[in-house]
């Protein structure tokens, strides 16, 4: 048998090294933003502030409906780079268990997920790719939008 040269021993002990960290849950923790356009031509925007620890998502997000901040709890997982999660927005203006239907005492509808009279979810699934979330958000009535999120970049 033949002795195992110096270099085959360390191209060995490199590569131990840099599987496991090649395998590690990328750290989405911090700041995140997704702008789009809606079909009438408004520009929206979500501000995401992410935590997570193994597997777990948290954090929250802020965005602006009816000229009024709203802000809601995030949760979901990330296996390797697929990240999926989900968050509620209740409308402003809107009561509590009250359905979808507005005046005039229309039968309510609710947003997807949020069973009769149910908060309004939003779900996104997708994808870490060069350090964006790629990816499809489905907003509360099943309207998909294309979504990238990006880090927001820190001053300073």
């Amino acid at each position: 048998m033949r002795p195992l040269r110096p270099l085959t021993i360390a191209a060995a002990a490199l590569l131990l090294v840099a599987l496991p960290a090649a395998a590690q849950t990328p750290d989405l923790s911090g700041d995140w933003e997704l702008e789009w356009e809606t079909p009438n031509g408004m520009t929206r925007t979500m501000a995401f502030t992410f935590s997570h620890e193994g597997e777990s998502i948290g954090g929250e997000v802020v965005m602006e409906m009816m000229q009024r901040e709203l802000t809601s709890e995030i949760e979901g997982e990330i296996d390797g780079t697929k990240v999926t999660f989900t968050f509620e927005i209740e409308p402003p203006g809107r009561r509590e268990g009250a359905g979808r239907g507005g005046r005039g005492g229309r039968g309510g509808r609710a947003g997807r997920g949020g069973g009769a009279g149910g908060t309004p979810t939003f779900s996104f699934e997708g994808a870490l790719e060069d350090g964006e979330l790629r990816g499809v958000l489905t907003a509360p009535r099943g309207e998909e939008i294309e979504a990238v999120i990006r880090r927001v970049e820190s001053e300073g």
